[in-house]
């Protein structure tokens, strides 16, 4: 029988095996070469970000991934406020539709609670169904990134948001 762990690592400790695993599962889902791939997590992730990776214990293959990487939003005319941004979500394309998104979702509110932290994700509207039984939030107003409005994808809370606008620090 297969059991699966998971393990959330902090960037500055994850191996270069895990990378190329994770690398090797993100593959399937953006069509995008290794080197590509290894540009946007130097660029984008911090050493003080996360990792989250399901794991197969039999053979130790990565089954579902996200990283949790620390953004800043500004809600309306307030100060920025620190989230945990939830990116890169993806399964083995060969396990799609046997709940392993819902149990990686799962994981990451169990975290986010543990850790005392907030979480955003921004996805396509395909997508919004899964996020809203992964009891995540739809927020209903415009929300920018790099100064221009956001509205070919959607914004999910962890927790309800009641502002009018929002405006993210950077793309995660």
């Amino acid at each position: 029988m297969n059991t699966l762990t998971y393990s959330l690592v902090n960037h500055s400790n994850v191996s270069a095996e895990q990378i190329k695993k994770i690398i090797d599962l993100k593959k399937q889902h953006w069509n995008y070469g290794e080197e590509e791939h290894l540009k946007w997590i130097s660029q984008n992730i911090n050493n003080n970000d996360y990792h989250l990776m399901v794991y197969n214990n039999v053979n130790n293959e990565i089954l579902a991934y996200l990283n949790l990487v620390e953004v800043f939003i500004t809600f309306d005319e307030s100060l920025p406020k620190s989230y945990l941004g939830i990116g890169n979500v993806c399964v083995n394309k060969f396990l799609n539709r046997n709940g392993l998104g819902l149990l990686l979702m799962q994981i990451t509110n169990f975290l986010l609670n543990q850790l005392n932290k907030e979480g955003c994700l921004i996805c396509k509207p395909h997508l919004h169904n899964f996020y809203s039984k992964s009891n995540w939030i739809k927020f209903e107003s415009d929300f920018y990134l790099d100064g221009l409005i956001v509205s070919n994808a959607g914004i999910y809370f962890s927790t309800k948001i009641s502002s009018k606008t929002l405006t993210l620090s950077k793309n995660f």
